[in-house]
């Protein structure tokens, strides 16, 4: 794919063609660092954790130099673009990639990509003249928990919520079963039948579901600082 500006707004690469074209903007390519400026101004933690993208940890396993590659030019294109006096070497880029890819196995390189976007903008704090691995992994670290996992959950929740919509009603009576509320079935719309009594009941049972649900929720993100959520059947090997 050749870099066009009329249609920057919508570029929507794969992943090959956005370490190419990553690739040309380090070399230098005018066109090329306007698309990916433009590309990465427009991510956000949704756009970037999409399940269509390979984790780290899958481009990883497939091409292992190439997912090294990708770290690196993104990596490159970041020193390029912040302006500090005390800057990585090359020994200290290539052990930043591999703290990457072995700590944040679980992230997207668009992920990575609108990390260090952010970072470029001064919106994770000032570098204070200095940019070294410990800054690029505390920025990581903050999108992680700060952005990413609330996000992750906020997805997880809503796939959730729209399965059980679709299930039958003896699929639903199995799954209130397993969230500790056999026989209840909040999306049934029996209201026709039911007297203000059942009504209430059922309205209660529903909110009483919505509360442990959000509990596990809360439980799960705190999880994260030390679990982080493993999306794809992710392989940390």
């Amino acid at each position: 794919m050749q870099p066009q500006s009329s249609g920057l707004a919508k570029w929507t690469p794969s992943s090959n063609e956005l370490i190419n074209v990553l690739a040309m903007a380090v070399g230098g390519d005018p066109e090329a660092k306007e698309l990916m400026t433009t590309h990465c101004n427009a991510l956000t933690p949704v756009v970037a954790m999409h399940p269509e993208k390979p984790q780290l940890s899958v481009m990883r396993k497939e091409d292992p130099a190439m997912c090294q590659k990708a770290l690196g030019l993104a990596i490159m294109r970041m020193t390029e673009l912040i302006n500090v006096t005390n800057t990585l070497t090359l020994d200290q880029a290539d052990d930043l990639i591999a703290r990457i890819s072995g700590t944040y196995y679980y992230l997207r390189l668009d992920e990575i990509l609108y990390v260090l976007e952010k970072g470029i903008n001064g919106k994770y704090g000032r570098t204070f003249n200095t940019l070294d691995a410990s800054v690029v992994m505390e920025w990581i670290e903050k999108y992680d928990v700060n952005e990413r996992t609330q996000k992750a959950i906020e997805l997880a929740r809503s796939t959730q919520e729209e399965k059980t919509k679709s299930l039958s009603k003896e699929e639903l009576a199995e799954f209130y079963k397993k969230a500790g509320i056999p026989n209840q079935n909040p999306f049934v719309d029996n209201s026709h039948i039911r007297t203000a009594k059942k009504v209430a009941t059922a309205d209660q049972d529903y909110r009483n579901f919505r509360a442990q649900y959000y509990q596990k929720m809360k439980e799960a993100q705190a999880q994260q600082t030390t679990e982080p959520i493993h999306e794809d059947n992710a392989d940390p090997a």
